[in-house]
């Protein structure tokens, strides 16, 4: 039962990481502007960072049981102005620290209110929230990092 609420949890988030894969690699191509070789090559560095992302979220399905889906939540493509595609990507960044926070306190919440869990569940718990962390803070950190370059 709790792998399966934990394999939704994760099923969603990778939703996202793939939309941020395919935001980065989309964006890379059609950047304009004057800075357009700088920030190509950053939001190549970005999608291999998502690609990464996309692998462990996947890894972690897989290794609760689960199949990763292969859909990918839609995002604004008809961004071509760095100032535009830079918002955006930091609203993508932000908004998925805010998911990530908000994913430790369920897990959180889970781990308390389940009295009978078995050694099993607490490990995937554990771990989950160690690996929300970790993806909470490379968000954060991208998100504040393009803010200051839109800036």
């Amino acid at each position: 039962m709790i792998n399966n609420q934990l394999i939704a949890m994760l099923q969603q988030d990778l939703k996202n990481e793939r939309k941020h894969l395919a935001f980065y690699m989309h964006s890379a191509v059609m950047v304009k502007g004057v800075n357009r070789k700088e920030l190509r090559e950053f939001f190549e560095e970005e999608a291999q960072g998502e690609f990464k992302h996309v692998l462990e979220f996947s890894e972690a399905i897989v290794h609760l049981g689960g199949e990763p889906d292969v859909i990918i939540a839609p995002f604004l493509q008809d961004l071509t102005e760095a100032y535009k595609i830079l918002n955006y990507a930091s609203q993508m960044e932000f908004e998925v620290s805010f998911i990530y926070s908000n994913r430790l306190k369920a897990l959180s919440k889970l781990s308390d209110s389940i009295e009978n869990m078995d050694d099993a569940d607490k490990a995937a718990i554990a771990y989950l929230n160690i690996f929300y962390e970790n993806q909470l803070e490379d968000s954060w950190k991208t998100a504040q990092e393009i803010a200051q370059m839109s800036v």
